[in-house]
């Protein structure tokens, strides 16, 4: 496993937003967009997910956590609201990123140690003005399995 400092561009995509507890909230979120790219024929057009963690500061008018599903937003995918799928950009930006390789049930526990831990290590301020990323190298519509994943938490550099 192996953690550093990325720098990430920001991305607009498509998402699926479920507010409450991140266990419960992200599979939701996963469900729900992986339901809407398979009845699109979108499925092949997003190798790669997103998740979005966001604490109250990056959302201030929303009171709980919140957890949004994205994809890649490329052409010809569309977003639908009717459907519940809107449009954001991800912030870029200086992140710390460790390669997490395991199941949900770990997420929590290795987010935390970047963020207190090996924030502090490396002389780093967390940036609680953009939300933590995790970045699904495969299969993301899978959030309840062990695979590998990027797990990302904004940082300022002094």
């Amino acid at each position: 496993m192996s953690t550093g400092l990325v720098y990430l561009r920001p991305l607009e995509v498509a998402f699926a937003r479920r507010v409450g507890p991140h266990h419960s909230s992200a599979l939701a979120a996963w469900e729900h967009i992986s339901e809407w790219l398979a009845a699109k024929n979108y499925k092949p057009l997003a190798p790669t997910g997103f998740g979005l963690v966001h604490k109250t500061k990056t959302l201030p008018q929303i009171d709980m956590p919140v957890y949004d599903a994205c994809i890649e937003l490329i052409d010809p995918i569309m977003i639908d609201l009717v459907a519940g799928i809107d449009q954001c950009r991800i912030p870029g930006g200086a992140f710390l990123r460790h390669r997490h390789i395991g199941g949900p049930d770990t997420m929590a526990e290795a987010f935390r140690n970047l963020r207190t831990a090996e924030a502090k290590r490396r002389g780093l301020k967390n940036d609680d003005s953009r939300p933590m990323i995790e970045i699904y190298i495969k299969n993301q519509r899978d959030c309840t399995r062990e695979q590998r994943i990027d797990l990302c938490v904004p940082v300022l550099i002094p």
